[in-house]
């Protein structure tokens, strides 16, 4: 019994020291273990610590870019107001300008009217002018004539008793020559216009067709038709007018070349006036029309005998002052040859 208990101690007192044991060993594992993850769980607080930071530091950086976003976005809005505030004058300063404009063409249309009125009754009133001084200068001539044979049958009358014969040679020549400068003077268009009716009828062209004399219409389309000759060809119509002819050749045929060519100028301002007049082709385009005729265009030439008129013309200055006037000049050559 004894020697049980004593073995029963010993078991217990072996047991309680191998628990014992397993206790430090289990406490030195522990604290090891322990150790171990509190030095995890540092080195994971350092890491959180810096991820942290990290974050911190990028989260501040967000916040000043969307700062500066913000200020830039501002000042994007603040530039499109100034933008569209600029837009907007602009936009009302080009309605203006275009306003003033508009008003502009309406006082400058306005002025161009009143000009092309005042010119267009200058232009009558040199027509009509024309046509007087035309009237006049034949008149004028006839009575110089009527006063130039008086005059000399007057002093042949007084001569008549001491050189009868001698007077009645003087008075036939002087009349001749009167009547023969005259002739060649102003015969020279109707010379010209009768080498064109040959032409005419020569290339077997029918007048009140294809051309166009005074003699082609009735009295009163007649009065209207103020040039001396018209062609129609490929529906354009050349009106031809002779009449310069006439103060060409009593030009060329002066000797006093300084006062003839003062003379040539008057006549000639006169002439282009009145050809350069819209009356003057409205006058013969509503004659032609008449025939029942078609064509689409109406030229006005200036006729002239030869190239040496155009050359003196040109020196002159008219040949500018014809084209202004929307005036055409060619030779009676060429005017035969584009009736061929």
């Amino acid at each position: 019994m004894t020697t049980y208990l004593i073995l029963s101690n010993a078991i217990f007192v072996i047991l309680f020291l191998l628990i014992l044991f397993e206790y430090f060993a289990l406490k030195k594992s522990s604290n090891k273990e322990i150790a171990s993850h509190l030095e995890r769980i540092s080195d994971t607080e350092k890491r959180l610590t810096q991820v942290l930071t990290d974050e911190n530091k990028k989260s501040e950086l967000l916040i000043a870019q969307i700062s500066e976003i913000r200020k830039e976005k501002e000042q994007e809005a603040k530039l499109r107001f100034e933008a569209e505030k600029q837009i907007n004058l602009a936009i009302q300063k080009s309605e203006d300008l275009q306003k003033r404009m508009m008003d502009w063409k309406a006082a400058q249309e306005s002025v161009m009217q009143d000009a092309q009125n005042a010119i267009f009754k200058v232009g009558e009133d040199l027509y009509e002018r024309l046509s007087e001084d035309y009237l006049d200068e034949i008149k004028n001539n006839q009575n110089l004539f009527e006063q130039i044979l008086r005059q000399n049958t007057a002093a042949d009358k007084k001569e008549e008793k001491k050189s009868s014969d001698n007077t009645e040679i003087f008075k036939t020549n002087n009349r001749e020559n009167l009547a023969e400068n005259k002739k060649s003077r102003e015969d020279i268009s109707k010379k010209l216009l009768n080498q064109l009716k040959e032409s005419m009828i020569n290339s077997e062209h029918i007048e009140g067709e294809q051309y166009f004399l005074n003699s082609s219409f009735e009295a009163d389309k007649s009065k209207l038709f103020l040039c001396e000759a018209a062609f129609l060809q490929d529906e354009n119509l050349y009106i031809l007018d002779f009449k310069g002819c006439n103060f060409l050749d009593e030009y060329n045929q002066s000797a006093d070349k300084s006062s003839a060519q003062k003379s040539l100028e008057q006549k000639l301002d006169k002439y282009v006036a009145y050809l350069g007049n819209p009356k003057y082709r409205e006058a013969i385009l509503k004659a032609v029309n008449s025939k029942n005729v078609k064509f689409e265009t109406g030229d006005i030439i200036f006729v002239v005998a030869s190239e040496s008129e155009i050359t003196l013309l040109e020196s002159t200055g008219y040949l500018e002052k014809l084209e202004n006037s929307n005036v055409k000049i060619a030779t009676f050559e060429e005017i035969i040859d584009l009736t061929l």
